[in-house]
């Protein structure tokens, strides 16, 4: 890395600007003039960089270094690039094996859309470096790589940056950028690592702390996840979003109100620039942990604040869901559904309130469009069945949770082997052959049963632990999370509602 003192080079670029807005005409050396502009160029402040050449231009015309950083800030600003290709044009002569000039001329290909050429030059950069590692600007690689994963292009960026940590081994932003690649490339491991790597030599970077805290979270560690973000809120209290995923994750654990009291936190450190989905994940929360009226008073709050949030209205809508307000749930389902009419989930919810009210053969339309778009939409496929088994049961027992549950494992036992034989390959239905099994065993006393549904159940949480979850959670079947042996099986393949 370039070694500047941002606040010194910050002070002496404002102190030359403002003389040179007085009219001053002060006297800067060419190596001056040319630090001060590639700190800005670094720091992607581009007019400023601009008006520092334009300025020791004016004392040193002909120097090829300052005209090919002119080139460089206008490229940056994306702007007036015909201007920046006569600098580029005019250089090329003289400048045809220089590395600086070979990543400019790759930007400006870049920004004419010609990424295939970009990445020509920024080779061209990487043999120029390798082959004169003693005399080239190493740093180019640096920016090449940085400059890529902030396009997206995380493994062309690797290239670039481990080429630089050959040479200039363990620098910490470098380090930083490769484990950032990593992630986005799915190579958790490797940048969990990396990262680890980094907080050895610089065990206060609090954004390396925070991007290992949402790896380990994408990896389904939560307790390292914690700890990492933690360790952020240590070194910078005022780190915002640290409180914002602490309490992602403390939600996903089922530790509700202190994910109530880090998304409030988060709040109040962003002032007035608070996300609305922040006031709906914390109305989810009041809402598991039973409180229906803190849990609508957030959701309309979201909405207040982005009447067309759709985490709001699904907030607001579960809400009325669990307080058997199927009506008004339904119509803020339609509404959702009129936004994203391939929702899943929303057809699904539509389907169950009708299911609720009785109406039956809406609901099986609704849940088979659901099961259409999701095949593996176990709720879904609950109250297809449902919409069956309830029918069959006299008027009064279908207001009873127990009854319908009982009767929709009698209608899959009844119907397995043409289950079996139509779904064979989807767990959303092995799982309900489970359930019923599982539930028939306890029903008859058929400990055989029993076993063998659960071990269905457990062979469905270890291998498509969404549809696991997803079952469970269904009201219909939500009545097992209380058994000791379906804890036993969440606890086993750390699954959580």
């Amino acid at each position: 890395m370039r070694n500047y003192s941002d606040d010194e080079i910050t002070r002496a670029v404002e102190d030359l600007l403002h003389d040179i807005d007085l009219g001053a005409q002060p006297f800067i050396d060419s190596s001056k003039v040319e630090d001060l502009a590639r700190a800005m160029l670094d720091t992607a402040q581009y007019e400023k960089a601009e008006r520092v050449v334009d300025y020791g231009m004016k004392l040193y015309p002909t120097f090829s270094e300052l005209k090919l950083l002119k080139a460089s800030a206008i490229i940056g600003q994306e702007t007036r690039l015909d201007e920046a290709k006569l600098l580029l044009d005019e250089l090329e002569v003289t400048l045809a094996n220089n590395e600086e000039f070979n990543e400019q001329k790759g930007w400006f290909l870049f920004s004419l859309g010609d990424r295939e050429k970009a990445l020509f030059y920024f080779e061209k950069c990487l043999q120029i470096v390798t082959d004169y590692k003693d005399s080239a600007d190493t740093y180019v690689l640096f920016d090449i790589g940085e400059r890529l994963n902030e396009e997206n292009l995380y493994e062309e960026a690797l290239v670039y940056l481990k080429a630089y940590n050959r040479l200039e081994p363990n620098t910490d932003e470098c380090l930083f950028n490769i484990a950032y690649a990593q992630s986005n490339l799915n190579m958790l491991d490797e940048s969990i690592e990396t990262y680890k790597k980094l907080l050895d030599i610089d065990p206060f970077f609090d954004s390396a702390w925070f991007n290992l805290g949402l790896v380990y979270t994408v990896k389904s560690e939560y307790e390292e996840a914690l700890n990492a973000l933690q360790m952020v809120i240590s070194i910078t209290p005022t780190y915002a979003e640290a409180y914002f995923n602490i309490g992602n994750v403390q939600k996903t654990l089922g530790d509700r109100l202190e994910a109530i009291n880090s998304y409030t936190e988060y709040i109040s450190l962003c002032d007035d620039d608070v996300a609305p989905d922040v006031y709906a994940l914390i109305g989810d929360c009041w809402q598991g942990l039973g409180n229906f009226d803190f849990a609508e008073r957030f959701a309309n709050l979201c909405i207040e604040k982005d009447p067309s949030n759709i985490t709001g209205m699904y907030l607001l809508s579960d809400v009325y869901m669990s307080q058997e307000k199927f009506a008004e749930a339904m119509n803020l389902f339609k509404a959702i559904l009129k936004l994203d009419p391939d929702d899943a989930f929303v057809l699904y919810s539509i389907a169950f309130c009708n299911l609720r009210q009785g109406r039956f053969a809406t609901a099986r339309r609704y849940a088979n469009k659901a099961i259409d778009i999701d095949h593996e939409m176990v709720s879904a496929w609950i109250v297809y069945f449902r919409s069956m088994s309830d029918q069959a049961l006299p008027p009064k027992d279908r207001q009873s949770e127990a009854m319908c549950a009982i009767s929709l494992a009698q209608y899959i036992t009844d119907n397995q082997k043409s289950l079996c034989s139509d779904y064979e390959e989807i767990d959303s239905i092995k799982f309900l052959i489970g359930f019923a099994n599982y539930l028939e065993g306890i029903g008859k006393k058929n400990d055989r049963k029993r076993k063998d549904g659960l071990t269905m159940l457990a062979q469905i949480a270890q291998n498509a632990p969404s549809v696991f979850q997803i079952g469970l959670a269904e009201p219909t079947i939500q009545f097992l999370t209380s058994r000791d042996d379906i804890i036993e099986i969440m606890d086993r393949f750390n699954i959580k509602l």
